[in-house]
C-alpha cells in the first residue's frame, strides 16, 4: 500500500502497486536481451525499459532461462534488426 504524501492517508494508486511486486525488467535500447528479475521489489524503472510479470506461478529462474536461451535470443535479434538503407 502506498501513502498519500499530502494527506498522510493510505491510498490505492492502482498501477503503481504493480511496481512493488516481483517483476521482470528489461532494457529496450539493447541489441541483445537484457532482462533481470526483481524479487526484492526494490528496483525503480525509468524510461527505455519494459516491465512485466508472469501471471502463472512459475519459478522466475525458468522464465529467465527461456528468455536468455539461444533460440529466444535469435528471435529477438532477428525481429529487432535495423536494416541499412
Amino acid at each position: 500500500m502506498l501513502v498519500n504524501i499530502r494527506g498522510g492517508r493510505s491510498t490505492d494508486l492502482g498501477i503503481q502497486t504493480f511496481f512493488l511486486q516481483p517483476k521482470f525488467i528489461g532494457v529496450t535500447t539493447s541489441r541483445k536481451i537484457e532482462i533481470i528479475h526483481d524479487e526484492k521489489n526494490n528496483l525503480v524503472v525509468t524510461d527505455a525499459s519494459y516491465v512485466f510479470k508472469v501471471v502463472a506461478d512459475y519459478d522466475h529462474h525458468y522464465i529467465l532461462g527461456i528468455l536468455h536461451s539461444s533460440l529466444f535470443s535469435w528471435c529477438y535479434t532477428t525481429s529487432n534488426q535495423v536494416m541499412d538503407v
